[in-house]
């Protein structure tokens, strides 16, 4: 989203008055990744991704996950009845869910050899009966009964969608031949020539892209004709019928309800029904469809079709949809699933796991390149991220706390294994970002290198209880500071200072509030237990933000800033220092701005802050429970959720190595980008 541009710099108020101000694009994630399919049967929601599947109670907005043993969702469709759910997987199996029972069952593979081993191979298409399924992908097309027997038959043509009429099952081929019609015999799956001409007009739609139902039941195909322009082919009674679309927009989803078919586009819903009588004109905004000329001869045949505008449009980045005659469902790239009236109006609301900040409150960001950036939250995953999805970092029971990139641009990870008392490292290593793809890619003691990540032997932080981690950072001299704490044996929360690691030496040392002579002869710097943030000043200088107020780390030198040195409070959330030496603080008072002498709270700054970061032009951006804001020296510009933000409060910011502003709040990520 474009949003109006923010005067941004760093040079002062008057500086850069007549420049031109940059724009500001918003990237909003609250998912890893892409709704591939949506199903509504029984009040419930099946929502599949590239993560899972999902079940979600339409009634309460409850949800919990179907168990695939981490295995992707192909394909995604609901039995006639409605009572079960068929679905293929990224390995080659194929399932069936019991709506009623809840029950998994996966069908059993076919035998090495067998022709239906080869149509399970890749599947990405299922066309269920009452009684079992059809299974297409690249090798063709077998059946499975709900009993778990493959029929011996097999189509071998390319399959990229399917769908069962009747006594025979239409297919979208993916050899460039277009539409294809099969008997639904188990037995024999040959192709018929449909007498109403279907199969004939089929094959000028030379890529199909969706099969779905036309308000009467009958198929309904969407594809390409080879010259990228849109065809849509419906079967009326016993004939059928190709149209163009007049405004050439492109459909994206179909679903039928009881009486109409709703039809999604980039711009619009639609409902497409059928002509009655003394219907009225669409508006000028509306669609029809225009049959495409017959051969010479031939009259083209009477439109039986009537479209008429939905109240709402889709949501950006819409991928996929569900209808009844209750509501719609969407699924979208980075969103969720939004849900929508039966008519598609407003208020929209959302089906959203918020598995991006789920548990999170810390943001950290560290990137290889502009297109791959590995994040933590402090949540129960990190992330790895592509320019336009999320994959995770770690298996089920790693908890990444923090990445950060060091000045060299070596990339490192703080994490933790189940429940233990510590806290582990990890480089990433150089040219292993490809091998970073892989969705259980976090090191474990065996499997670490070959995953391209490895972990630091013997840099091991030892805590008394099960390990925490409120800040990580990598100071520019090349050593690691992270915030502790721990979690007792009661279930509490306990501050533990800070751990510094050297990370050329391999070296830990713990720094907490400590007087003694002998914490001091072994090196234990006295400062306060509980560390929210930090940051540093050139190679020897590390400031920190506590409860106790703002810590200087010179040398071996310590100083405590609070309110008796001129803080306005010692609650501190975030801390920031840009390179000439100045140093912000945030709280609930506002913004302290410390020069080297003294503290003081610029009117503009006179605001509660969650987090601050320095953008690369020295503007001080600020997390905000009411929105983003940045500051360049002479007055701060906010934009919230109604300028692009999923949430108002905004919990942390970052601002990465190309630049980009990364927002973390209750809903998931923001990117923001200054062009």
């Amino acid at each position: 989203m474009l949003l109006a541009a923010l005067a941004l710099c760093a040079c002062g108020p008057k500086a850069g008055a007549n420049k031109k101000p940059p724009t500001v694009r918003v990237r909003s994630f609250t998912e890893a990744g892409p709704v591939t399919s949506v199903a509504l049967a029984s009040g419930n929601a099946f929502v599949a991704s590239d993560r899972g599947l999902a079940k979600w109670d339409l009634e309460t907005g409850n949800s919990e996950e179907i168990d695939l043993f981490g295995l992707q969702v192909t394909a995604l469709e609901l039995a006639p009845s409605r009572g079960s759910l068929w679905l293929a997987t990224s390995a080659a199996s194929v399932a069936v869910y019991d709506i009623a029972s809840g029950v998994l069952d996966p069908m059993p593979e076919p035998e090495p050899g067998e022709p239906a081993s080869l149509a399970t191979t890749g599947a990405v298409a299922v066309a269920p009966t009452d009684e079992g399924a059809w299974v297409g992908g690249p090798s063709g097309l077998a059946y499975v009964s709900k009993r778990g027997e493959w029929a011996p038959g097999i189509y071998t043509r390319p399959v990229v969608t399917a769908r069962v009429f009747g006594d025979q099952v239409w297919l979208g081929t993916g050899d460039g031949g277009g539409l294809a019609i099969v008997r639904a015999d188990p037995e024999a799956p040959v192709e018929v020539d449909d007498p109403g001409g279907c199969a004939r007009l089929g094959r000028r739609i030379v890529a199909v892209a969706m099969l779905g139902e036309a308000p009467d039941g009958g198929p309904l195909v969407v594809g390409d004709d080879g010259q990228g322009r849109q065809r849509v082919l419906l079967r009326h009674g016993d004939r059928c019928h190709l149209f163009r679309v007049s405004p050439s927009e492109r459909w994206l989803g179909v679903a039928r309800r009881s009486t109409d078919t709703v039809v999604m586009t980039e711009r619009r819903l639609y409902s497409l029904g059928m002509r009655r009588p003394g219907a009225r004109r669409l508006r000028r905004d509306g669609m029809r469809l225009v049959s495409v000329a017959e051969p010479a001869g031939r009259t083209p045949p009477d439109n039986p079709f009537l479209f008429r505008n939905l109240d709402a449009r889709p949501p950006r980045g819409a991928r996929s949809l569900a209808a009844t005659d209750e509501e719609i469902l969407i699924g979208t790239e980075r969103l969720g699933t939004a849900r929508l009236g039966r008519g598609g109006k407003a208020p929209r609301r959302w089906l959203r796991s918020h598995e991006l900040s789920d548990g999170g409150g810390r943001l950290s960001v560290a990137c290889t390149d502009r297109t791959t950036c590995f994040v933590g939250t402090g949540g129960r995953r990190g992330w790895r991220f592509d320019g336009s999805a999320f994959q995770p970092l770690g298996g089920r029971d790693t908890r990444v706390f923090s990445v950060s990139r060091a000045e060299d641009g070596q990339v490192f990870a703080v994490y933790r294994d189940g429940e233990e008392p510590l806290v582990r490292l990890a480089r990433l290593e150089p040219d292993a970002v490809a091998a970073a793809d892989d969705p259980e890619s976090m090191p474990d003691e065996s499997e670490g290198r070959a995953s391209g990540w490895s972990p630091l032997d013997g840099m091991l932080i030892e805590t008394p209880g099960v390990s925490d981690v409120t800040v990580a950072r990598i100071s520019p001299s090349g050593t690691a500071w992270v915030g502790l704490r721990y979690r007792d044996r009661e279930g509490d929360l306990v501050n533990y200072g800070v751990a510094e690691v050297d990370l050329g030496l391999g070296a830990v040392a713990y720094h907490h509030a400590s007087r003694s002579e002998r914490s001091q002869r072994r090196g234990i710097l006295p400062i306060p237990l509980s560390i929210a943030d930090l940051d540093f000043l050139g190679d020897d200088e590390v400031w920190l933000a506590s409860n106790q107020g703002a810590t200087r780390i010179a040398g071996r030198e310590v100083l405590v800033y609070g309110e008796a040195e001129g803080l306005l409070g010692e609650m501190l959330r975030g801390i920031a220092v840009n390179t000439g030496g100045t140093v912000f603080v945030a709280s609930r008072q506002g913004i302290g701005v410390f020069d080297g002498i003294r503290w003081d709270y610029p009117k503009p700054l006179q605001r509660r802050a969650n987090a601050l970061a320095i953008g690369q032009r020295g503007q001080l951006w600020i997390a905000t429970p009411r929105g983003l804001a940045v500051y360049d020296g002479a007055r701060v510009r906010r934009f919230g959720r109604r300028r692009g933000l999923l949430s108002d409060e905004v919990l942390d910011v970052e601002v990465d190595a190309f630049g980009r502003v990364w927002a973390l709040t209750s809903e998931g990520i923001n990117i923001v980008t200054l062009r």
